[in-house]
């Protein structure tokens, strides 16, 4: 049996597959002992596992649906009534957990499609007789992309399912499977007992170190297929420093930084824009990787299409620019707004709402928002009041609807060190970090410098990234109410998790 046929097997056997009755898990042919691959097999096989994390079909990426739920749950986006008024993105801003949210079945599908496809690889590497498979470079790297993907799917069901990791807690709660292996048949896919918190982060942990011990530098020696939205090793330590940093293990955190910032591979001697606007193959040098949608010719990497089906629709509800392709979205979506609480944190209005000048000389804003004047909306007319939309996603001038999306961005490693090192009383160095990052920009560096000052950058550098909730949660501040009419609530406030979609409920008996 072919690698690629056990990556399929995997999928099919996803306890949320949509099937109605069990017979759909019954396995038609036996799994055989004997496994004979090539390398080239178990390269289209992890391609495959890439190609999950966009779910079936265009609205089922974990990726965009991660980010549309982590911007509306967090203060930068404002609900706009009178837009797009979609339910999913009301209920995540109400944050009304108690509505199941289409959106985020669609990410747990994926999740699960990510991480069987990757087990099924491991499966295939470890557990057969395998043959036509050298010891060499191409499988080591293989086998860390799978153990990177599996992670990543772990971290992104965590943030939306897990309650947020104590560093001082227990983190006992149990919630979502915990799959590690290849599913054998119908008893596998239903009985799977849920893992505590911890004991996901610590299999995400793990599966990081693994990847950066097998994953290369960069693409030298290996297939064209990895060259195009792949990841390397230091992607492998980027991720690694998001999850020490969100568990509070603040040296690690900061050792994986280093590693990506002092690499000198990425830099930040170009445009904001420079990452947002390029269609198919990305060279943006702040760039670690990349969604690549349009790669769909070599059948490897994210996305894997160039029809609209493949669209990643989602960015359209908090995004000023719709991806359009092939008529695949419609503008009337946006629903998003960038709330006032966020604007007049990054400075850049003054209490009339108009301009400050902080605002005209950030390229930030300048590049990757839109400012629509009242009544200039040119899809909703009837809005009456200025509103300020980001606008980073699908702004390729060649193709919007196949633009690549930067998943991991250098600024974030700087800004993550600065606040580290600024809790360390290295005031000098998380100097440096942050006007690094305000110095491309175009504003001023600072002179000094505060906590604020860095929560602020951050805000600013990363909003509609999925990224403002977690980073407060990683530091135990408090979630501000930004322009809801209620109070702040605490990092661990309940309200920020979701339930696991009750078709979970219904088939997994292992709970």
């Amino acid at each position: 049996m072919k690698i690629i046929k056990i990556t399929f097997l995997a999928f099919g056997l996803f306890i949320l597959s949509g099937c109605n009755n069990n017979k759909f898990f019954e396995l038609t042919n036996p799994v055989e002992n004997r496994i004979e691959l090539s390398v080239q097999n178990l390269d289209d096989a992890v391609g495959g596992a890439y190609y999950a994390l966009t779910g079936n079909g265009g609205n089922g990426s974990i990726i965009e649906n991660f980010n549309a739920f982590a911007s509306a749950i967090g203060d930068e986006g404002n609900f706009s009534p009178l837009a797009g008024n979609d339910p999913n993105i009301l209920d995540f801003y109400n944050r009304n957990n108690v509505n199941e949210s289409s959106w985020l079945n669609n990410a747990y599908a994926a999740a699960y499609q990510v991480i069987l496809s990757s087990n099924s690889i491991f499966q295939a590497i470890n557990n057969g007789t395998v043959t036509q498979l050298p010891n060499n470079n191409q499988v080591s790297r293989i086998q860390g992309e799978a153990h990177f993907l599996r992670a990543y799917a772990y971290w992104n069901l965590a943030k939306i399912f897990c309650p947020a990791f104590e560093a001082s807690g227990t983190n006992d709660k149990r919630v979502l499977p915990l799959r590690t292996e290849f599913l054998k048949g119908i008893t596998d896919a239903i009985n799977a007992p849920p893992a505590t918190t911890k004991e996901i982060y610590d299999l995400v942990v793990s599966d990081l170190r693994k990847a950066k011990e097998l994953l290369p530098l960069d693409g030298a020696g290996q297939f064209p297929s990895y060259q195009i939205g792949r990841v390397n090793r230091f992607a492998a330590s980027f991720l690694l420093a998001r999850v020490l940093f969100q568990m509070g293990d603040f040296n690690g955190a900061e050792a994986e930084c280093d590693a990506v910032i002092n690499s000198n591979r990425y830099n930040l001697s170009e445009e904001p824009i420079r990452a947002w606007n390029q269609a198919f193959e990305i060279n943006a040098r702040e760039v670690i990787w990349y969604y690549a949608l349009g790669n769909g010719a070599r059948s490897n990497g994210l996305g894997g299409t160039t029809s609209s089906w493949k669209v990643p629709r989602r960015f359209s509800f908090f995004n000023f620019t719709v991806g359009n392709f092939d008529g695949g979205v419609n503008p009337n979506q946006r629903t998003l707004s960038t709330s006032y609480s966020f604007l007049r944190s990054a400075g850049w209005v003054n209490p009339d709402t108009t301009l400050t000048a902080e605002a005209q000389a950030d390229r930030r804003y300048t590049q990757l928002f839109r400012r629509i004047p009242a009544g200039q909306d040119p899809t909703f007319r009837n809005i009456r009041t200025t509103n300020t939309w980001n606008d980073r996603y699908f702004r390729s001038t060649a193709q919007r609807g196949v633009t690549s999306i930067p998943l991991f961005r250098l600024p974030e490693m700087l800004l993550t060190r600065a606040i580290i090192r600024f809790n360390k009383n290295n005031a000098t160095g998380a100097l440096e970090d942050v006007n690094t990052v305000r110095r491309r920009a175009g504003v001023n560096p600072l002179t000094a410098l505060t906590a604020a000052d860095i929560h602020r950058e951050r805000m600013v550098e990363l909003a509609f990234e999925g990224d403002r909730v977690y980073y407060l949660q990683a530091l135990r501040l408090p979630i501000p109410n930004g322009d809801r009419n209620t109070s702040t609530i605490p990092f661990n406030s309940t309200s920020l998790v979701w339930a696991l979609p009750l078709r979970e409920g219904e088939l997994n008996q292992g709970k």
